[in-house]
């Protein structure tokens, strides 16, 4: 029961809210972004695709790059990129809405997935999962890094093209960019409905 709940989280009800958000654009859309917003989105989308360089989903336990700092940086840059689209409207209500939605979701995610790391590589992810912070970020590498990235269980090295490429860093990108094009043509379309209502 427990695994098909996560299941569901992790797909379909992820893809329902990403809808729902959307749909729900033209309510919070005010402003044309301003430029913190901006900067939050973008800062978003570049963590997720920077740490999609170092992921290696199916091999070693990742700790390297932004991993070395915070357990789930993926998972960060979406909670940044959610939060800037309701910071560039200055949309308060929405913004502290998507951050409790968000990192209650997200929480609720890594859990699982600690879990199923836990019993993978039992003996770095302890070490790891007791000194790296799960969402907000420390920042100094912690202390057993350089022990644990001569161990088998990790990938501890430099960025990979190769990994960025087969985890689709580009779409992270790709996303940020367009919700920051999303956001002004969405102004733009709004401004001209609440002129043409007037």
């Amino acid at each position: 029961m427990a695994f098909e709940f996560q299941r569901f989280i992790r797909g379909k009800l992820r893809n329902y809210l990403c809808w729902a958000a959307l749909l729900l654009l033209p309510w919070v859309v005010r402003q044309s972004p301003d430029p913190l917003g901006i900067s939050i989105i973008v800062f978003g989308a570049a963590l997720r695709a920077y740490a999609s360089g170092f992921l290696d989903k199916e091999g070693r336990l990742t700790i390297a790059g932004p991993f070395a700092f915070v357990r789930n940086p993926l998972y960060l840059g979406t909670l940044l990129m959610v939060c800037g689209v309701a910071e560039s409207q200055d949309a308060w209500v929405a913004l502290s809405l998507a951050f409790v939605i968000g990192l209650s979701l997200l929480y609720l995610v890594s859990i699982a997935e600690e879990k199923v790391l836990a019993k993978k590589f039992p003996n770095t992810f302890p070490s790891y999962h007791r000194e790296v912070p799960r969402f907000f970020p420390r920042l100094t590498k912690f202390v057993s890094y350089t022990e644990l990235k001569h161990s088998a269980e990790t990938r501890a090295q430099q960025f990979s093209r190769a990994l960025f490429l087969k985890n689709r860093g580009y779409e992270a990108l790709a996303t940020g960019a367009g919700l920051v094009v999303l956001l002004f043509v969405m102004n733009a379309l709004m401004t001209h409905v609440r002129m043409a209502v007037r």
